[in-house]
């Protein structure tokens, strides 16, 4: 049906500059050269049929060339359309499971917010328990591979928290998580009198339309007393190849 398509596209196209050409003076100039010299009628024919393969072979170029100029306009227009309207990864509606446990799970949503198309390439997710943010280069994990991930503009994926599926905590971090979660519930608020924190940190790698590879990075902050996870402003997880944040309005 494709190869159907394009034959009858390019039938169109050659009819419409080849049946000028075949209706112009060219023939009629060719007879008159033909009658004026003494030409046999076999020597016509064969001029004929020459001139009709030469203004064959430029109706097929001029074709060509409507569909190149046509491509090279569209290409524009698309690489104008990525610089006004990229695509932007926005991280949202992050959930946690397990937490009392030992195994640490969980899932967000990753929005295409922007104007264009998002082909997602790699994703990379950690939970970390720690008082503060430890430098840690995430560049430099491989993640993993999304499968036939494309966003186009308003739509959105979800993603598994963290990169691999199950975060296994040692005793000392399971121990530090339950005993701010009893303080909680002791003073029935939040006093942090556990310096232990939790954070989810990672990057998505998607490319645009015009293939250029694109990378937000995300980090988030775990509240004990809201179940949620809200943004943590830190350049160094939190950022995007524009300039925004995973979840900057």
């Amino acid at each position: 049906m494709l190869v159907r398509t394009l034959v009858f596209l390019f039938v169109k196209g050659l009819t419409r500059h080849l049946w000028p050409l075949m209706s112009c003076a060219a023939f009629t100039l060719l007879g008159v050269y033909a009658a004026w010299t003494g030409r046999s009628n076999s020597w016509f024919v064969q001029g004929s049929i020459a001139l009709a393969v030469i203004l064959f072979v430029i109706a097929a170029f001029l074709t060509w060339r409507d569909e190149h100029d046509k491509y090279v306009a569209a290409d524009a227009a698309t690489r104008a359309l990525m610089t006004t309207h990229p695509p932007r990864i926005d991280i949202k509606s992050m959930s946690l499971q397990g937490l009392g446990s030992f195994n640490l799970s969980g899932r967000f949503v990753a929005y295409n917010t922007g104007g264009t198309r998002a082909i997602f390439q790699r994703h990379y997710s950690d939970i970390i328990v720690a008082p503060v943010l430890p430098v840690i280069d995430l560049s430099q994990k491989d993640g993993d591979n999304f499968t036939n991930v494309e966003l186009r503009s308003g739509e959105f994926t979800q993603v598994s928290l963290p990169a691999g599926g199950v975060k296994m905590l040692s005793v000392s971090e399971r121990n530090a998580l339950e005993n701010r979660i009893e303080d909680i519930k002791k003073h029935g608020r939040d006093t942090e009198a556990s310096p232990t924190n939790l954070f989810a940190v990672g990057w998505i790698k998607f490319l645009d339309e015009g293939g250029v590879l694109r990378n937000v990075g995300f980090c988030k902050k775990y509240n004990f007393l809201t179940h949620r996870f809200q943004r943590e402003s830190d350049e160094d997880y939190e950022y995007g190849d524009h300039g925004y944040t995973s979840d900057q309005l």
